[in-house]
């Protein structure tokens, strides 16, 4: 269908975090190895409608 979006994800694949109150967040271990994610790596957040999105 053209203009609709759909999302597939893996119950394993959501996780909650906890913003602290420096406004941080902790990436779960699992996703930064999926991605291969490291310290000092720089991400990009968008927003996009009422989400933000980090690639």
């Amino acid at each position: 269908m053209a203009g609709v979006q759909t999302h597939k994800a893996n119950i394993q694949d959501i996780e909650i975090v906890r913003v602290s109150e420096k406004g941080q967040i902790t990436l779960p271990v699992s996703f930064r190895r999926s991605k291969d994610v490291g310290k000092g790596d720089y991400l990009v957040v968008l927003v996009r409608g009422d989400e933000l999105v980090l690639r």
